[in-house]
Order: C-alpha cells, then sequence, then structure tokens
C-alpha cells in the first residue's frame, strides 16, 4: 500500500476473481463445468493520503530575493498553488523579495478540490555597516623597519560571526591582521610596496552570520621618505600642540565627558568622542561605555536649532552622513539623559 501514496488515478479499480467452486478446488475437472467463479471487486481510495503542503522558513539579506520551494504530498493529481500574503513571482518555486519581515502563505487545491495550506517566515537580515579607519591613511616611507600602518574595518551594525576579506591593489604589499576580530585590520607594508602613484585605494567584504554582505573602502596616501618620525595619529588637539604638520595629518576630535549617576548612585564618567572635526562628509560617534546610557538620547540639530538626526543610544558607534541635511554648515551634537533634559550639547562644522 505504501506505492499508493502518490497515486495518479482516483478511481483505481481492482477485482479478484476465485476459479474454485469451493468443493473440488478445480475448474477444468468436467465436474466443475457448470459451476461460476466468485468476483469480488473493490475500490482503492487516494484521499486517504491527505493533501498537504509545507514551506520552510528562512533569512534574506536586505535587497536580495529568495526562492520559497513548497513541499506538497498526498491528495490527487493537478495540484493548483495560489501564493497569498505578499506579491511573489508565479513560477515554482516562488521568487519574494521582503523588504520587512514578512510571512508567506500558500495554498494548494488538487483536481478533486481538496485544499491544504503552508506558510513560511521570512526575516530580512540588514547588510553591514560599517567603514575602514582611519581614512585617509597616510604614511611614509623609513630606511629601518618599524610598527606598520594599519587599517581597521569598524563595524556599527552586523550578526557576528564575521568573514573579512580584504581586496588590495597588487602594488601595495601587506597582510590581514586581527584587532577585534579575526582579519578585520590590514597591516601595510610599506617597504615592500612598489607603487608609484596615491592615493591607492584598499576594501574589505565584510559577511556576517546570515551570509549578507558590504563592501568598506579606505584610502592609503604616501608622504615620500620619512624625516623624524614614520607617521603620527594625534586624538586629541585641544591638549595637544602641533609645531610642524608636513607629515602630520590632523583631524581634530571632540570629547564629551558625562557624569551618569547609576544605580547605586554612584558618578561615572562616560567619554563621548565625536571625529573628524572639521568633517568633509560625514562624522563617526563614539559612545564609549555605551552599556551606561541605557535610556540616553543623541540629537543633531543643523545651525538654525532644526532636529535633522534623533537616536536612543543602543550602540557603542554611530555613523552619520551629514551631506543628507543641507551641506556644509554647522551643526550641533546634543544629549539628553533619561528625563528628556539636555545635559551637554558640542558644535561640529562640515566644511
Amino acid at each position: 500500500m505504501a506505492d499508493l501514496v502518490d497515486c495518479e488515478n482516483s478511481d483505481l479499480d481492482f477485482n479478484l476473481v476465485v476459479t474454485s467452486d469451493g468443493e473440488t478446488g478445480c475448474w477444468d475437472d468436467k465436474s466443475c463445468s457448470l459451476s461460476a467463479p466468485l468476483v469480488y471487486s473493490g475500490e482503492i481510495d487516494c484521499a486517504s493520503y491527505p493533501l498537504s503542503v509545507k514551506l520552510e522558513n528562512a533569512d534574506v539579506c536586505e535587497g536580495a530575493c529568495i526562492d520559497l520551494i513548497p513541499r506538497v504530498t498526498g491528495g490527487f493529481r493537478g495540484h493548483i498553488p495560489v501564493m497569498y500574503g505578499a506579491m511573489a513571482s508565479p513560477r515554482i518555486p516562488f521568487e519574494v523579495c521582503p523588504e520587512a519581515d514578512v510571512t508567506y502563505g500558500l495554498t494548494v487545491t488538487d483536481s478533486e478540490g481538496n485544499t491544504a495550506t503552508g506558510s513560511s517566515i521570512i526575516k530580512v537580515r540588514p547588510l553591514p555597516e560599517g567603514a575602514v579607519l582611519p581614512n585617509p591613511l597616510s604614511f611614509c616611507k623609513k630606511l629601518t623597519n618599524d610598527e606598520q600602518p594599519s587599517l581597521a574595518a569598524y563595524l556599527y551594525r552586523a550578526s557576528p560571526p564575521y568573514l573579512f576579506n580584504w581586496h588590495v591593489p597588487e602594488d601595495i604589499a601587506g597582510r590581514p591582521d586581527s584587532l577585534n576580530f579575526t582579519n578585520d585590520s590590514y597591516d601595510l607594508d610599506e617597504s615592500a610596496s612598489t607603487a608609484d602613484n596615491y592615493p591607492k585605494q584598499i576594501c574589505v567584504t565584510v559577511t556576517d552570520k546570515f551570509g549578507c554582505s558590504s563592501d568598506f573602502c579606505g584610502n592609503i596616501r604616501y608622504n615620500g621618505i620619512c624625516t623624524d618620525s614614520c607617521y603620527l595619529v594625534v586624538y586629541d588637539t585641544i591638549r595637544t600642540q602641533i609645531i610642524d604638520t608636513s607629515y602630520v595629518q590632523v583631524e581634530d576630535t571632540l570629547v564629551i565627558r558625562l557624569n551618569v549617576t547609576n544605580e547605586a548612585n554612584q558618578i561615572v564618567v562616560n567619554a563621548i568622542s565625536i571625529y573628524p572635526n572639521p568633517a568633509n562628509s560625514h562624522i563617526f560617534v563614539d559612545m564609549g561605555t555605551y552599556t551606561l546610557l541605557k535610556n540616553y538620547e543623541l540629537h543633531i540639530l543643523n545651525s538654525l536649532g532644526q532636529p535633522v538626526f534623533f537616536t536612543p543610544i543602543e550602540q557603542q558607534q554611530y555613523y552619520i552622513d551629514l551631506n543628507q541635511w543641507g551641506g556644509k554648515g554647522t551643526y550641533y551634537v546634543r544629549i539628553k539623559n533619561s528625563a528628556g533634559i539636555t545635559i551637554e550639547t558640542k558644535k561640529i562644522l562640515l566644511q
């Protein structure tokens, strides 16, 4: 009977003929010549195997499509699938391109009018967001080997674990290294690099656990033969005086220091860094120990005091594109506490 699960004919009849008279057990013998065979009729009902349809749940990356492949069993031949709940392609498998988490349903009707329904939950996973820093990376060549300048991929939104794949021009030498995650940085070997025209671009493809990928790029710039030092990173120009900027790229960093009262009523200092300032197009906001800032809010206002950006502080780093709010000018970064009180405001300049 197992072979009849997918039978194609709903009217599968059979006859059982007994060619014996029940007395002598014979049919050819003359004594049985007046006996008639016994005939038993029967019918196999394929509907005893009910119609069913199954769809698997799945994850899909932002902006991507996925095929939903239904598994239909039982019922009679001539299945007619109808997708509902969202638009999908008419072919099987069904191609769907959701923009947000959604449930797709599928109703199947067989040739006898029997129906079955299945559903699939599709979760849309965000693409990794981040940046390669510093950008640009300025370096110079020194006659003796020293610590190599590095680019690092910083992620602001993604789902670990991550895979980092660096794309480096052939005339740039170096190797992947690890800062916070495996291979999330790239060490430049300036003495072995043969490039003669700069700037050069180095990119990294970041893939998260859902297979969602994004590319981030940074530029490297060559400043010639080093004199006193190879390169210098200046984090705070408020307290640091720069005398010679021939081989030093200076980007000011705003530091907002907040006194945060925790549950034990103790005062904890939390530093928020905002850079670069002045900015060319975007800024990075590092919330430091952002877990101390639960229920705090980050606001950005334009020169007229109009709000252009808002977010509750829920992660350590934010990448903010200032160009989308009107371009060059003065902007203000404002921090509000859980009571909605402004506790700090700093000015940044977009050139």
